[in-house]
């Protein structure tokens, strides 16, 4: 009879703590080429062994994102970033990623900033950016998936936003196809094509009305929200922004990073990594990008050991090695 008490009891102390353990977000915001910074919050957070139950993602953080949440480890999308043309995703013709010069962007690729006189005005085409090659890449990194699928099916339960171009109205994507989500939130104006969706209406990219979701991921009932904005710090050299597609990202930052810089009050832990150098559709310099990612995790460090040691006390910090391949690759191919 005793026995059968101390494991009643047993049981429910623990459902007790499970009941009160907090549920855990990361929000992952837009910012080009500046969000493969957030792959080195990924690789902190997994050191300190903090768990994430969401991500929500913006733009290139939704790709960064959707990758993270299919199985893919940090070290594999570092990995993406060598080894597919993750990188040239974002640039017709491919980029000579191997660039080791800090002349301006568009000196070298002037190329991908041509314009002509159509019809509708000017610009003969929707987008600079074939969406053959992005869908095919897209349709790549997440093959192993079903389509449609409930994205809270995934090994960590994912996000994202992009824009409805006609009604200006966030768009939440939580189930259907991922390549599709994906493609939307990262529909870059001027880069890339908006991008039909079910219903008939066409999306852009989700940074145009909520580029650093954290009051989203609150909503949805997450207890802790950790978020990465890449965008805090703006750029300084005007000589960046000499080409249509930089005004253009420029122009999204600028008109939504106050909207993002008050969400960061909602969040417990925001890094901020310092990207005032680097164009927003420069992926050349992946290598000092990441650098700065880390870097913004030092900036935290007390802050987010501080925060491992609270959710401490009502759930396991499970570490991750680094080293480690990703749960991805154990998945079947598709039949």
């Amino acid at each position: 009879m005793k026995r059968a008490l101390m494991i009643l009891l047993t049981f429910l102390i623990s459902a007790l703590l499970y009941a009160d353990a907090p549920k855990i977000a990361l929000v992952l915001g837009g910012g080009g080429a500046r969000g493969i910074a957030h792959i080195a919050v990924l690789e902190a957070l997994e050191a300190e062994g903090v768990p994430i139950d969401l991500v929500v993602g913006t733009s290139m953080g939704s790709l960064v994102g959707a990758l993270y949440c299919a199985g893919y480890s940090p070290r594999d999308i570092r990995q993406l970033l060598l080894e597919t043309d993750l990188i040239g995703l974002f640039s017709s013709p491919p980029l000579d990623r191997h660039r080791i010069d800090d002349q301006p962007f568009v000196q070298n690729y002037e190329h991908l900033f041509t314009l002509g006189f159509g019809k509708l005005g000017l610009g003969d085409v929707p987008a600079l950016i074939s969406d053959q090659r992005v869908l095919e890449l897209l349709g790549f990194l997440f093959a192993k998936y079903s389509n449609p699928m409930d994205f809270d099916a995934l090994p960590i339960p994912f996000r994202c936003v992009s824009t409805d171009i006609v009604s200006a109205q966030r768009i939440v994507h939580e189930q259907g196809s991922l390549v599709s989500a994906v493609r939307s939130s990262i529909s870059i104006p001027l880069v890339f094509t908006p991008f039909p969706q079910e219903d008939g209406t066409f999306a852009v990219d989700g940074g145009v009305v909520d580029n650093l979701p954290i009051e989203l991921a609150r909503s949805l009932g997450y207890d802790i929200v950790i978020a990465c904005d890449v965008n805090e710090i703006q750029i300084q050299d005007p000589e960046q922004l000499m080409s249509l597609s930089a005004v253009a990202m420029q122009t999204i930052i600028l008109v939504t990073q106050s909207a993002a810089s008050e969400q960061h009050p909602s969040a417990d832990l925001v890094f901020l990594p310092k990207l005032e150098d680097v164009f927003a559709l420069d992926f050349t310099k992946y290598d000092l990008i990441l650098d700065r990612g880390a870097a913004s995790v030092e900036e935290k460090r007390s802050e987010l050991e501080n925060l491992a040691r609270q959710i401490a006390k009502t759930r396991d910090l499970v570490v991750k090695d680094s080293r480690r391949i990703g749960s991805y690759t154990l998945l079947s191919d598709p039949k």
